[in-house]
């Protein structure tokens, strides 16, 4: 476990809306950590009143083992104060955090799901073809498939993800499947939505890493809202 200390920058996403690919970030800087109270910079873009009282997924970057590994906790905003002292001796305006849970590496509960970009080197096949990714998390994915019969909620699909240049064989569990409508077309698509087993470290190292490469990336592009 590593705690959340001092110094280092949280990004916070609405527990609510986690699992949206269309989740809001906001970013912040710790100020100080007092047992279960986290003092953070105010946000950017600002929480406001309105957010009293929500959970939040934070999460954070830390060095382990020469290695970027991404931690989260959930916490709830409890207060703002407008008089903050820093060790400049400036008055800032702050958030305070109560944790709700212990900070734990990112997995199927934590994650994130993005859109990857044409170049992210990162893609999904089933029985030889390359899926439509909708989205994709440390978790799972959603994708269409353009053929018949589509896979039914529980079926376990063998997939193959494809991560730069490395490949994995992905037992996944379906988790939903549905109908889309084409905008332009007078047809619909099949979705589906599958999650993927526990247990691949170096393919979750490598997922991790990509997704946020792919994060930082849109989001330097202004692709992503911050």
């Amino acid at each position: 476990m590593s705690a959340i200390k001092p110094g280092i920058h949280v990004d916070l996403i609405l527990n609510s809306d986690y699992q949206s690919s269309n989740s809001r970030m906001f970013k912040a800087t710790v100020y100080d950590v007092l047992d279960r109270k986290i003092i953070i910079s105010q946000c950017v873009p600002p929480l406001t009143d309105g957010h009293l009282g929500k959970t939040f997924v934070v999460t954070y970057c830390v060095r382990e083992g020469g290695q970027t590994e991404r931690y989260g906790c959930l916490a709830k905003v409890t207060n703002f104060t407008q008089d903050y002292e820093i060790a400049s001796r400036e008055q800032v305006e702050t958030l305070v955090l109560e944790r709700k849970s212990e900070p734990e590496q990112m997995n199927v509960r934590l994650s994130f799901r993005i859109r990857p970009t044409l170049d992210s080197s990162l893609s999904l096949h089933y029985r030889g073809s390359k899926l439509n990714l909708i989205d994709i998390s440390l978790g799972g994915a959603q994708f269409s498939y353009d053929a018949v019969p589509s896979p039914k909620p529980n079926d376990t699909i063998r997939l193959k993800l494809k991560i730069d240049q490395n490949a994995f064989e992905v037992d996944a569990r379906v988790v939903r499947s549905w109908l889309s409508s084409l905008a332009g077309w007078n047809r619909k698509i099949n979705c589906v939505a599958v999650s993927f087993p526990t247990g691949n470290r170096n393919m979750e190292r490598l997922l991790s890493n990509k997704i946020m490469m792919i994060e930082r990336q849109r989001l330097a592009e202004g692709k992503m809202r911050r």
